[in-house]
């Protein structure tokens, strides 16, 4: 079994480039683990630097699903980590450490919500 430091080091990208957002600034994003939903205040999320995003004159924090899944496996050794982000008219689940705790798999598809 791979150490949780490999499992780290090791993270390819599949989905892994994916930014998601804290709250409700482009979309909503929901975490579950194993299930369960947790706070996005768990995880320490980045500024974001983003020219265009900039002049929207908003501090804007983000994290890769890279990122995300790095915090995750420093902290716990194993897990099912789920991300839902839902857009107004569709989202997408992202999933990592139920086939393979390196990459992220697109696990389903939404259809968004409604405001």
């Amino acid at each position: 079994m791979q150490s949780v430091s490999d499992s780290i080091n090791s993270i390819k990208s599949g989905f892994g480039c994916v930014k998601i957002y804290p709250g409700m600034y482009k979309e909503h994003t929901y975490m579950f683990v194993d299930g369960r939903r947790i706070d996005e205040n768990t995880f320490s999320w980045k500024l974001n630097n983003d020219k265009a995003e900039a002049k929207e004159k908003q501090t804007v924090f983000y994290l890769t699903l890279n990122d995300l899944s790095s915090q995750f496996y420093t902290k716990r050794r194993h897990g099912v980590l789920t991300v839902v982000v839902e857009k107004e008219t569709s989202g997408t689940i992202y999933q990592i450490g139920k086939h393979n705790e390196t990459i992220w798999e697109k696990h389903g598809v939404t259809v968004g919500y409604e405001m």
